[in-house]
């Protein structure tokens, strides 16, 4: 089966060329010109750098119309590689080069293409490190050859390749292009979960909140994927069944990874007590909020064992601020925009440590930023209070909170940056409330998610193909 080379006429050269010939091309001149600077620049002996690129030499007569070639000539090597019904295309141009080798997916630079380079020469598999820079890479690479197998993967050699690398070639998986065809997908397949978070309100939760057995959260790996895929879509997830032990906290932790350590310590505890130094140690109502915002790094999960609860009163409080800000951004967007960029200050300051982070909430909210004699600025403070005041509403209508009384032996594990939480007043009368508290950070759950994610893809493959064999 023949497949089709689209070759770029415009791109490669043009008929005015007094350098060109009948039978071949000659690469178009690059001039470099260094910017100039007009303060007196130091005396240096450095020489801008003379740029050049060498375009493939292809007979003029295959410029202006695509030309068929048979598998075997593409390749160079042996029959049977290209799948009937897939076509691959290569525009060259002065600048950069081109490849696609699918109608739907590309076209691939050809810098970023081989810079992704996955084989073992160019990611060492002790490391699982690059070995090369990518600024090494040649700007006039392009490939030589790119060859389809029957299992749908692409191999393709370069010209120039980097140095050290000769006889090289480059082989990408079938779902390569799937994942990599644009921005999102990229964004998708290598740096966050693929799935999408799903926004609730107090009936949704109602429906879909997960309570899982400590044993089955502590002992089974498939038990803590369904929980932690659970915190990624929904961002809430409860633990029932937990021993009556101030340890439990941390080893909920550490079944997702490290705790996170804060001046409050790696754990900590909520108690009411007397001259409390934190709003949350006190027996008052604690409004809805996210934790240590006044610090650099917020912490990704928090997580919270009940080990008492004696009390009138004390149940806590969720609600989705993702939901919140997706309805205040659709129904007013310009809410949205000042939400998102006006700035706000946390600020923690007890005797020590003092602590402040520009980044809304209470508690800990320092004044809000002063705008100054400036109309401009403001009419920008009064359009962030109402921005905030229609979030408030927003976060804190009765359809939004989910509510839920945490019980001895129970837990709550939450995205602090999602799930903003509160807590009703309670009374300390002939009983107590006590939970005690870690923090894991977001890199720590996700990098837990996706090694579960692949064991469990890893032992699917295995089975199917164990099956087939049988």
């Amino acid at each position: 089966m023949a497949i089709m080379l689209f070759k770029n006429s415009q791109a490669l050269g043009s008929s005015g060329n007094p350098n060109s010939r009948d039978d071949g091309y000659t690469a178009p001149e690059i001039s470099y010109t260094a910017p100039r600077i007009s303060h007196p620049a130091p005396k240096t002996s450095h020489t801008a750098p003379k740029i050049s690129y060498s375009a493939p030499k292809i007979p003029r007569s295959q410029f202006d119309q695509p030309w068929a070639a048979t598998k075997d000539e593409v390749s160079g090597q042996k029959k049977g590689f290209i799948p009937y019904n897939l076509a691959q295309e290569m525009s060259r141009s002065v600048r950069h080069a081109q490849v696609k080798w699918k109608p739907d997916e590309g076209p691939f630079d050809a810098v970023w293409l081989r810079d992704c380079c996955p084989c073992d020469r160019c990611v060492d598999p002790s490391t699982t490190q690059k070995t090369f820079d990518t600024a090494d890479i040649s700007p006039a690479i392009h490939p030589k050859s790119v060859d389809i197998h029957d299992d749908g993967s692409v191999h393709v050699s370069w010209k120039p390749d980097l140095p050290g690398f000769e006889y090289h070639v480059s082989v990408y998986d079938p779902s390569f292009g799937g994942k990599n065809h644009s921005l999102l997908s990229r964004l998708k397949a290598t740096s966050n979960h693929p799935s999408e978070p799903n926004f609730w309100n107090r009936p949704t939760m109602s429906q879909h909140q997960l309570s899982v057995d400590y044993d089955s959260y502590m002992h089974s790996s498939s038990a803590l994927l369904s929980c932690l895929q659970h915190l990624h879509i929904w961002g809430l997830l409860f633990i029932h069944s937990i021993p009556s032990s101030s340890d439990a906290v941390t080893r909920l932790a550490e079944r997702i990874g490290p705790l996170k350590n804060t001046f409050y310590g790696s754990t900590w505890d909520v108690k009411s007590v007397p001259s409390a130094k934190n709003v949350a140690y006190t027996s008052s109502d604690l409004g809805f909020h996210m934790d240590l915002l006044y610090v650099e790094n917020p912490p990704g999960l928090q997580i919270l064992h009940c080990l008492e609860s004696s009390t009138r009163g004390g149940e806590s409080l969720f609600s989705d601020a993702l939901r919140a800000i997706h309805a205040i951004a659709k129904r007013r967007p310009e809410h949205y925009s000042i939400l998102e960029k006006f700035p706000v200050t946390y600020k923690y300051r007890n005797n020590a440590p003092f602590l402040v982070n520009t980044g809304s909430g209470i508690p800990f909210q320092d004044s809000v930023y002063q705008p100054d004699s400036q109309d401009d600025d403001i009419a920008a403070f009064r359009t962030y209070f109402e921005a905030i005041r229609a979030f408030k509403i927003e976060l804190e209508s009765d359809q939004a909170v989910f509510e839920k009384k945490l019980e001895p032996g129970t837990a709550v594990i939450f995205n602090n940056r999602r799930i903003v939480h509160a807590r009703r007043a309670f009374t300390n009368q002939g009983g107590e409330r006590w939970l005690r508290g870690a923090y894991v950070d977001t890199d720590v759950f996700r990098s837990r998610l996706r090694v579960l994610e692949e064991e469990e893809s890893d032992q699917s493959q295995s089975k199917a193909s164990n099956e087939r064999t049988v």
